[in-house]
């Protein structure tokens, strides 16, 4: 339950955070088209991409998998 609510939190930081970065990139007449953002848990991501007044959010969660150890 708090890793989904990290998420969430985090995602809406991101999105504010992308669009910051798109509203930088017209004033300074930066073309880029689309703005890319992720968030974690730690072990969990999710992405984003923002393209003109569009945010899409990949609601599948990425896990990390485990590093060996040596």
């Amino acid at each position: 339950m708090q890793l989904r609510c990290s998420l969430k939190v985090g995602l809406r930081q991101c999105a504010a955070e992308m669009v910051a970065a798109q509203k930088f990139n017209e004033i300074n007449n930066i073309p880029i088209a689309t703005i890319y953002g992720s968030v974690t848990s730690g072990t969990v991501w999710r992405f984003l991409k923002l393209e003109a007044k569009t945010l899409t959010i990949d609601l599948n969660d990425y896990a990390v998998p485990p590093v060996a150890h040596f």
